[in-house]
């Protein structure tokens, strides 16, 4: 896959990674110890890492040092906590009633 393909399926996607992300911390025995706290900070860190690690696809379009360094950090910044804090609600909202219920998935206990 190209950066520029990479980049769109991170774009498009950024919550359903952070959500399935967050069910794995949850649910995995392996990945049980880190703290539940954490996991919405976890996927703000991860969320910067890949935007700054994929290169923008820039098809003539303005490249963020065309747009100013502070304002394209600081909506990166605050797409990522949107991004996070969405996550977090689709798994508190309906996440956890169909796999706890439903499925009846435990959540792990740290090994």
């Amino acid at each position: 896959m190209s950066p520029e393909q990479i980049k769109a399926l991170f774009d498009g996607n950024a919550i359903i990674l952070m959500f399935a992300w967050g069910i794995l911390v949850k649910y995995v025995p392996f990945l049980a110890r880190i703290p539940n706290g954490i996991i919405p900070y976890l996927n703000v860190i991860g969320y910067i890492i890949a935007k700054f690690a994929i290169p923008e696809a820039n098809a003539g379009g303005v490249s963020p040092e065309q747009a100013g360094g502070l304002f394209s950090i600081g909506g990166m910044i605050l797409g990522s906590f949107t991004n996070a804090v969405w996550a977090r609600q689709l798994y508190e909202g309906f996440g956890r009633l169909l796999l706890e219920n439903v499925f009846k998935l435990k959540k792990a206990v740290p090994a």
